[in-house]
């Protein structure tokens, strides 16, 4: 089972085209973008540039037991741990299929950043001193036999951002036969896709879930008035990971069809555990100027009429900035048109109008319109 994976992948990696070889990660795969990969050092880190500019750990080439994996190299973010790439060869421009730690006899302790996105195939294979790894908040793919033959590692935690887990990735020791490692256990996020593979292999493990309030939320903000239902586009990290809505949350509105203040309340689901309570106002929409026209020592303005108003507000003076600007309020809010009068002869005002609606005692303002100007008549 083991010897056919391994001859499919040879098989892969042999294959080439624009000089490059066919990457094994969907994450690799701007690598197939380059004409040329170059090596470059890092301490005792050889790495490769991608194209989107990250770098890949591919080789390691230090003697020490406590590895703290960087997450920046000479500038370059690194967003992944390669388990197919080597120094080239003559017969592999690419290099050959060898983990970046793979088979090495010293490393006990690993730390990788929240900036790794992916651990490749292979990457610490045959690590048999390897006791404790601690995985970023970024890890999203682990692939196939990534941390096996690894025999001193009885436990691993695995974030929740880690979103697929390759065969035999953990818990495996492969010899003349496979062997599951009867003392190794798993510590996973509630009904993510690390319970998951411990389940289809028969791994000990326990759940944790994360409290979702503790996580950075953005893009909640006031809107417009729309008449339909208002919802927002709302972005949750965990570190470097954007949670999927429907599947780690779901979003409730109290009444958002209406101008006025909605409650929202994130639940977490699956992975994660408990809410957390925002609100954002609905704003009368933006109004329009339909008309504007001169008169003597004054003009006429005439706005669109907004149903949801409860009244308008005029404003005008004779700057951009509106300095020292007089006020016009409309308190019907069927009336959509009026003179203002009384104004200096053959002067320049600037003018805008915006909406308001008001519930349970607050006034709710809309955006102001696009300013015009006129001139008053002599």
């Amino acid at each position: 089972m083991k010897a056919t994976n391994y001859l499919a992948g040879l098989a892969a990696i042999t294959m080439t085209f624009t000089g490059v070889a066919a990457p094994i990660s969907a994450y690799a795969d701007d690598i197939s973008k380059s004409a040329s990969i170059d090596y470059a050092t890092y301490g005792n880190f050889v790495y490769i540039i991608k194209a989107d500019k990250t770098a890949e750990i591919v080789e390691y080439n230090g003697t020490d037991e406590n590895v703290v994996i960087p997450a920046e190299v000479n500038g370059y973010t690194v967003t992944g741990i390669s388990g197919w790439s080597g120094k080239p060869t003559n017969s592999h421009p690419l290099g050959v299929i060898t983990g970046a730690f793979k088979n090495n006899k010293t490393i006990k302790t690993v730390i990788i950043p929240d900036t790794v996105k992916y651990i490749d195939d292979e990457s610490f294979y045959g690590c048999t001193a390897l006791e404790s790894v601690t995985f970023g908040n970024g890890v999203e793919e682990i692939g196939d036999y990534a941390f096996e033959n690894c025999t001193s590692l009885s436990k691993v935690y695995i974030p929740v951002s880690v979103k697929k887990i390759g065969a035999e990735a953990f818990g495996y020791t492969f010899g003349s036969e496979l062997t599951l490692n009867k003392n190794f256990s798993m510590t996973c996020a509630k009904d993510s896709a690390s319970e998951k593979y411990a389940k289809e292999n028969g791994i000990t493990y326990d759940t944790y879930q994360v409290k979702i309030d503790e996580l950075a939320v953005s893009g909640i903000n006031g809107k417009e008035y729309t008449g339909k239902p208002v919802t927002q586009n709302i972005v949750i990290k965990n570190g470097n990971v954007v949670l999927d809505e429907g599947t780690d949350y779901t979003v409730t509105y109290s009444a958002n069809t209406k101008v006025g203040t909605v409650e929202v309340t994130i639940t977490g689901t699956g992975s994660y555990i408990g809410e957390i309570k925002s609100s954002f106002d609905i704003l009368p929409a933006k109004q329009q100027i339909q008309k504007l026209e001169t008169r003597f020592k004054g003009f006429f303005i005439d706005w669109a009429q907004k149903g949801s108003a409860t009244g308008y507000e005029i404003q005008y003076a004779t700057n951009s900035k509106f300095t020292s600007a007089k006020k016009v309020a409309i308190t019907n809010n069927k009336t959509d048109k009026t003179t203002i009068s009384k104004l200096s002869a053959n002067k320049k005002y600037y003018v805008r109008v915006r909406s308001y609606t008001t519930v349970g005692g607050t006034k709710y303002y809309g955006a102001w319109s696009a300013t015009k100007t006129v001139t008053t008549k002599k």
